[in-house]
């Protein structure tokens, strides 16, 4: 009588190296999309862009100005009653 412990290591040892092969062409897959559709590349330069904003200008909005960049009309008469 054979012992089924004995006979199945070679088929595990199979499963296995599939296993193995299976999940590494998977994640050169999902790795090829990403780097075609830039995902990593936007989720970084999307945040950046509102980061750069507040460094340069002290606002989150990329393009604005903050309220201390602006040209200020000022009336030294004061308020006309």
């Amino acid at each position: 009588m054979v012992n089924l412990a004995k006979s199945q290591r070679g088929q595990i040892a199979v499963e296995m190296v599939l296993l193995i092969a299976l999940s590494i062409g998977i994640f050169i897959g999902i790795s090829s999309i990403f780097r075609e559709k830039q995902y990593f590349a936007s989720i970084l330069s999307k945040p950046w862009t509102a980061i750069s904003a507040m460094i340069q200008d002290g606002v989150w909005i990329p393009g604005e100005l903050h309220p201390n960049h602006r040209n200020r009309w000022v009336s030294v008469d004061g308020e006309k009653q």
